[in-house]
């Protein structure tokens, strides 16, 4: 199965809203974005493995220690499409901007 321009583009504009709801602490946009059975994985950087809730708790107290954080994305790559089934290298970065004590 190819992907056509829009559905790239769809990809393109998910990835656009995972950093806009972290941007925004827009807890609801962010949780979303994702299928209710959804897993997310940051154990590769030190981070949570979980649902979308128990991220968004976690960031939610995260958050409070910082007055503001950029989420960009780059280099997307995707490396297979079986069925409905898309794995995609994608570049995230974040940047924040802690509260002095």
């Amino acid at each position: 199965m190819a992907l056509t321009i829009d559905d790239r583009i769809e990809i393109q504009d998910l990835l656009a809203g995972y950093c806009l709801g972290l941007d925004d602490l827009d807890w609801e946009s962010f949780s979303n974005l994702f299928h209710h059975n959804a897993t997310l994985d940051y154990t590769a950087i030190g981070g949570p493995k979980g649902n979308p809730q128990e991220l968004i708790e976690l960031l939610n107290v995260f958050s409070t220690n910082v007055s503001s954080w950029q989420h960009t994305t780059s280099t997307n790559i995707l490396k297979s499409v079986n069925g409905w089934l898309i794995t995609e290298r994608i570049l995230h970065s974040s940047w924040s901007h802690n509260v002095p004590d």
